[in-house]
């Protein structure tokens, strides 16, 4: 039985448009319980009855129709969270290969057509003719164009719903320090239906209504806005030397100027485009954030600047012991 923490097992795909993208099991669920697309799915139930591509109007009445294609759909929904969380678990223990979303949806329709076709034959009083390649064809065919509907016209305004949300049901907290580069390693964006670490990305690309996520092995495209990405993001965690570009403050190096322009280097040695009029702000930027990670030390050094000062401690104290009178300032 599926357990909370396999629900959030992680699943990469290549969804109907072609846009490589990871999501959990459980991240599925809210997308298919949000409100925009329980409106998207009773639209999907009402286009099937009208249009009853398995011809079961002919022999069953309309209430009975519009029935059968609703159990047809809650059914399919069923199978397909079902069929994600299977192969989730099958691409990180077996094969870890980006699986094509209609793999999943070929997989998920064999046991909702065997049933359609069960129902349908019994609400028929065992009139109805079942002829299961040509219905799982047609289905196949029918839930691909509509998939490709959800991910270009529904899904892109989730996530940004979806975060809203959550921010509002999150009780608010005081206000902290902002969070340094080497404290910061847990935190993530959300892009697109993607939750991507910081400390994994090289550096964000925007192209029109798309983004390129370079990561540090790979690279994810998806429908977004760079502008509902660097929302997510405080002054420490990165910044954009141009507006079609964003780096994170660990991938950050220094300002170059090469022939006719100014770059952001890249610790990895490649060259951002910098804007001209950043060139200062940028600069200063990483001078600053250069600052606030150097005077915050991390675990290992504290611990290190602890053990290294022991000595120096217990010598303090020793002094203190023999000589009372010149632990305090006279007065």
């Amino acid at each position: 039985m599926p357990t909370s923490n396999s629900l959030k097992l992680e699943l990469s795909i290549w969804d109907p448009i072609g846009v490589a993208r990871t999501f959990s099991t459980y991240d599925a669920y809210k997308a298919l319980a949000h409100p925009r697309t329980l409106v998207f799915i009773c639209l999907c139930i009402l286009l099937m009855s009208v249009a009853d591509p398995a011809n079961h109007s002919a022999n069953l009445g309309p209430q009975l129709v519009f029935l059968l294609w609703s159990a047809i759909t809650c059914v399919f929904l069923a199978t397909k969270i079902l069929t994600h969380w299977v192969f989730a678990h099958f691409q990180k223990h077996i094969l870890p290969l980006r699986i094509p979303l209609p793999v999943l949806t070929f997989a998920s329709l064999f046991p909702v057509v065997g049933l359609s076709e069960n129902l349908a034959w019994l609400l028929s009083k065992q009139t109805f003719v079942s002829h299961f390649w040509q219905q799982f064809t047609i289905l196949f065919i029918i839930a691909f164009l509509l998939e490709v509907l959800f991910f270009l016209f529904v899904l892109p305004t989730l996530g940004i719903e979806i975060r809203q949300q959550v921010k509002e049901q999150t009780p608010a907290e005081p206000e902290e320090p902002s969070p340094l580069p080497a404290q910061s390693e847990d935190a993530a964006l959300i892009i697109g239906t993607d939750r991507i670490s910081i400390a994994d990305i090289v550096c964000i690309e925007a192209k029109e209504h798309h983004v390129s996520v370079h990561l540090k092995d790979s690279l994810i495209s998806t429908r977004a806005r760079m502008k509902d990405i660097v929302a997510q993001t405080d002054n420490d965690q990165g910044i954009q030397p141009h507006r079609s570009w964003w780096v994170p403050r660990h991938m950050a190096k220094e300002t170059v100027k090469v022939p006719g322009r100014h770059v952001l280097r890249l610790t990895n040695g490649r060259d951002i485009p910098l804007s001209r009029n950043r060139v200062k702000e940028v600069a200063e930027w990483l001078t600053e954030t250069a600052q606030n990670t150097a005077r915050t030390p991390t675990p290992f050094q504290s611990e290190k600047n602890h053990l290294a000062s022991a000595p120096r401690n217990d010598e303090a104290r020793d002094a203190v012991s023999r000589k009372p009178e010149e632990s305090l300032p006279s007065q």
